[in-house]
């Protein structure tokens, strides 16, 4: 990118524990880089002795000069020395530190590397620390924010606009401990020896898997019940470091989650640890923003000092992730040995082994790890490779009947189409025209999270039963998710804040998985030319599938068998299977795994013997839950990647 587009610049957002190394290896290079710039030194004219920091200044300060720049593998620039201008032209012109050119006998541009730190609070903090360890860090933070409600309170009442107790933050590690967390702090607040002696309280959750209603709730500004009674917000965050307006006292529990993929089980699991150092120095400052605060860490300031580490020890990020994508991203650049790539970290052997054995199930590379003709074509997915594949098996299915002249758009066509329901291969004219759009919908669907999200309360859940009896499917969350967005395409309407209360669906989600859907709309479009290659009137997502839908003129069985084939063709390695003792496995490395509460098959599902599921992450209990689920045969494993499963 920075060799095609030299007018961009490179901001790298870090921890200020990695911002000179992040530095280095962008401005830095070897020794004999570096023996080459002192080379270059030598040979320059004038302008020995002037630092980076100087040049950078004269140039903010519209001086003018004329700078020397070698470039290091990335295109930047590691050394630069100030000459005076001698162009007359040049004085009085206004000039920054910019990547602009200010010398016309070189090509190349200034673009020097630096650190821009973002300013701290502006208030003092007062730390304290607790005296022993506590065993359980949700209930001793709830019982610490408590006390901070009790008695760190003004007597004065204060302006209505304004609380001048300071709301309560309390960092917590993981989504359950908040909601853990919100409903101890509810129980001990609504009990009646607590009205007395405390002012009214708010417990608000902050995580990411919560509906954008429910997630800005602690940012917005106070209801106008909560200034007329005066309450104070308590949050329970489940960030590592997140500012909230009017936060002056800070619960800091000591712990924080960081997620990683397991390359041997093909698992994505969150590790609960002890924050650094840097970061509890991050999260006490969150009591400053705005009034001298104080921070209630729940650790000893002997842990502290003697035993936290100074900065974050979890690897780095391409350490912990699927490597899946950056591999067929590198491939596509023509490097065939992914391990002679310069990563600015080396990934472990482990996790290119799984994303070669990905790639290679999937038919993206050969034996010799070369792009095949369906991996060039993958390339330019905007996808990752599983969900490209199960496109790509959507549009298989619909070629392949429009090839054998079984289905057209055309009205004096549709008597053909009844004489000819099926294809050879069991699919109907309908299920045909509607297949592009109903996988487009799913891969839509599974790019955002908590779509569906399952009430907390159990007086809610006869209002989810009846919520859910329109567009469930019972063979699981992929065909649910497309009976959702069916209500949208009949309606052509988006659905409403009050509808998606109604029905328990995370409105921003959804409307996010929309506009990733017209995307990959015009992509697909764009890349091939509409339904059946341009020759065919029918778009994916036009007018012809509202009436479709709208007519339920489909065989709604076979249209949710369709379905769920083409999202076994992408997802065949991650299947389960029901064993005897009444838990389910993963075909794949035989590990133990849950249907997560929010899929509809956890309160819905028929107990089948095979279940796809898209990812994996943390269950409640301490195991590993799979969403979004849905059953199959096993039958279509053979049928749709018999060179995996033999």
């Amino acid at each position: 990118v920075r060799r095609r587009r030299r007018e961009w610049r490179v901001v790298v957002r870090c921890r200020e524990g990695e911002a000179e190394a992040l530095l280095e290896y962008f401005t830095g290079g070897s020794e004999r880089r570096k023996k080459r710039r002192r080379e270059g030194n030598e040979s320059t004219q004038e302008g020995q002795g002037e630092s980076q920091d100087q040049v950078v200044e004269k140039f903010n300060q519209g001086e003018e000069g004329r700078v020397r720049k070698r470039k290091s593998r990335w295109g930047r620039v590691e050394d630069a020395t100030t000459h005076e201008a001698t162009s007359s032209n040049a004085t009085n012109r206004p000039q920054t530190l910019s990547n602009q050119p200010i010398n016309d006998s070189s090509a190349s541009k200034l673009e020097e590397g630096t650190i821009i730190s973002i300013g701290g609070p502006q208030h003092p903090v007062d730390v304290f620390y607790i005296q022993q360890p506590v065993s359980d860090y949700v209930q001793s933070a709830v019982e610490t924010a408590l006390q901070i409600h009790s008695f760190e309170q003004n007597d004065d009442d204060g302006d209505d606009d304004d609380n001048n107790d300071g709301d309560i933050l309390c960092f917590l590690p993981t989504e359950n401990d908040v909601e853990d967390a919100v409903a101890m702090a509810e129980t001990a607040l609504s009990a009646p020896s607590a009205r007395p002696r405390t002012k009214p309280a708010v417990c608000l959750p902050l995580h990411a898997s919560l509906p954008s209603r429910l997630r800005s709730q602690p940012f917005l500004p106070r209801t106008p019940e909560e200034l007329r009674t005066k309450s104070r917000r308590i949050v329970f965050a489940a960030e590592t470091s997140v500012a909230v307006p009017n936060a002056s006292h800070v619960v800091d529990s000591g712990f924080v989650k960081t997620p990683f993929f397991d390359p041997s089980s093909g698992c994505r699991r969150s590790v609960v640890h002890p924050v650094c150092r840097t970061d509890a120095d991050r999260r006490a400052k969150r009591a400053g923003n705005v009034r001298r605060g104080k921070c209630y860490r729940l650790y000893s300031e002997e842990y502290l000092r003697h035993s936290m580490v100074e900065t974050a020890m979890s690897a780095p990020e391409i350490r912990r992730c699927d490597l899946t994508e950056a591999i067929l991203t590198v491939k596509a650049l023509g490097v065939n040995n992914a391990l002679s790539f310069d990563w600015m970290t080396v990934p472990t052997a482990e996790a290119l082994a799984y994303g070669l054995e990905c790639l290679f199930a999937l038919g993206v590379v050969d034996e010799n790890t070369e792009l095949t003709e369906l991996g060039k074509e993958m390339v330019y997915f905007p996808t990752d490779p599983r969900t490209s594949r199960m496109i790509l098996a959507a549009l298989d299915m619909e070629s392949r009947y429009y090839e054998r002249g079984y289905g057209n758009d055309d009205d004096e066509d549709d008597d053909n189409d009844n004489d000819n329901p099926h294809d050879e291969n069991g699919i109907s004219a309908m299920t045909a025209k509607l297949i592009v759009g109903d996988i487009m919908t799913v891969a839509a669907a599974m790019q955002v999270r908590s779509l569906i999200y399952p009430p907390k309360n159990e007086r809610h859940w006869s209002r989810y039963d009846d919520a859910m009896a329109d567009i469930l499917d019972r063979s699981g969350d992929h065909v649910t998710m497309v009976h959702l967005f069916d209500l949208i395409d009949h309606t052509h309407r988006m659905l409403s804040d009050e509808e998606c209360r109604e029905r328990f669906v995370n409105r921003g989600a959804l409307q996010r998985a929309m506009d990733v859907r017209n995307q990959l709309h015009r992509f697909l479009k764009r890349r091939f030319g509409g339904v059946g290659g341009g020759r065919y009137p029918n778009e994916w997502l036009g007018s012809k599938r509202r009436e479709i839908v709208g007519s339920h003129g489909f065989d709604s069985d076979e249209r949710s068998e369709a379905i769920r084939k083409c999202v076994c063709a992408g997802f065949f390695m991650n299947v389960a299977k029901l064993n005897n003792d009444g838990r389910y496995y993963t075909l794949r490395g035989k590990y133990a795994v849950s249907i997560s509460p929010t899929s509809v098959l956890h309160r819905y599902g028929d107990g089948s013997d095979y279940v796809l599921f898209g990812e994996t992450c943390d269950g409640a209990r301490g195991g590993v839950d799979v969403r979004p689920c849905s059953s199959i045969s096993g039958l279509w494993l053979r049928q749709l990647a018999p060179h995996y499963w033999k």
